[in-house]
Parts: structure tokens; C-alpha cells; sequence
């Protein structure tokens, strides 16, 4: 390392204080990277860095607010969520933000609510994943071409399943498939096994 004059540190210095970078400051005071990064690391280790990346839109305030709209019926979808908050931040958000947000602060929820159990009480969760998988075409409404008073062909008709499974405590359940809705099932299916 090349000596470096007290001004020139001095100098260094301000510029990492007014939150300029360091390849930046290196560049202007004609030394390396590596020079201003170590003067920083011994005399300025407690000056902030930042993690990169672009800053929240949202805040914590937003993202509570968010959930109060979803939890409260006043929307029901991200796309309205967005609509509301981007009247509050005066900035356009996507749904997908909100959606991101959202799934963050509910995870942290839940974690905050289950941090004192206990193993027993782990035991006793059961883990479901409910899958739908439609065979032909997608839910919703169908428009299809068809001649005067020809009926919908069998061709044209959704026929869908759902499969489901679960994990346990003591191991991993059998899906169980379903050619029905839903509602014409029993609460439990024991599927051998």
C-alpha cells in the first residue's frame, strides 16, 4: 500500500460519510477499491452499508394496512390492494409487490404465533396440499364456436380431479384421487395403503 497523505484520508473520509461509493471515491481520489474499503474497515467500521438492491416501496405501515384491506372483505384481490395503496404512497405498486408483502408478513405472523411450541404440539399438525388439475381447457367461463342449435359436445366438457395428500408426524399419506367436487366428499378418505 502506497502512502497515503492525512488530507487524502481526511478526504476519503467525507466522501464515504456523504454516502458516496466506494469504487466511486476511489476513482475521483485516484486509489484502489481495495485501499478505500480497508481505510474504511479501520477507521469507519461503523459507517452503514448498504445490501444493494432497489428500495421498499412499501412500508411496514402499507403492508399492515394491506392486510387489514384483505382481512376486513374490503378487496379481494391484489390487484385492488394495489389500487388502494397506490392512492396512499402516491407511486404506482404491482400486484405482484403486494402479493410478495403480503406472503412475508403472513409467514412472519405465523412464525411469531407458533414460536413456543413444542414438539407435541408439532406432532398433532397435519400438512394438506389440495391440487386441482383440470383435464381439459381451464375453470371459468367457456366460449366455444358451435352451429345453430348444436348442443356442447362431450369433447367440450371440463372434466377435472383433484388430488390431495398430507404429511404427518409419522410419515407421508397416499393422494387420493377425486373425480367429483369436492363437496360430494367425505370429510375423510382412508386410502389404504
Amino acid at each position: 500500500m502506497r502512502c497515503i497523505s492525512r488530507a487524502i484520508i481526511e478526504h476519503i473520509l467525507s466522501l464515504l460519510d456523504s454516502g458516496i461509493s466506494g469504487t466511486k471515491i476511489a476513482s475521483t481520489v485516484d486509489v484502489s477499491a481495495s485501499t478505500v474499503s480497508r481505510l474504511c474497515s479501520l477507521l469507519h467500521p461503523d459507517l452503514f452499508k448498504s445490501t444493494g438492491g432497489c428500495p421498499q416501496k412499501l412500508s411496514s405501515s402499507n403492508i399492515h394496512y394491506a392486510q387489514c384491506l384483505i382481512t376486513s372483505g374490503c378487496v379481494d384481490t391484489a390487484v385492488q390492494v394495489a389500487q388502494y395503496l397506490q392512492k396512499v404512497i402516491a407511486q404506482p405498486v404491482s400486484a405482484q409487490t403486494i402479493c410478495r408483502h403480503v406472503k412475508r408478513a403472513d409467514r412472519l405472523d405465523f412464525t411469531l404465533e407458533h414460536r413456543d411450541w413444542t414438539e407435541d404440539d408439532w406432532k398433532r399438525v397435519i400438512w394438506s396440499d389440495e391440487t386441482k388439475i383440470t383435464c381439459l381447457g381451464a375453470d371459468g367461463r367457456k366460449w366455444v364456436w358451435k352451429k345453430k342449435g348444436e348442443g356442447l359436445k362431450n369433447r367440450l366438457e371440463v372434466v377435472a380431479s383433484w388430488c390431495g395428500g398430507c404429511m404427518l408426524w409419522e410419515g407421508v399419506e397416499f393422494m387420493t384421487k377425486i373425480r367429483s367436487t369436492m363437496d360430494d366428499q367425505p370429510l375423510y378418505t382412508d386410502s389404504g395403503g
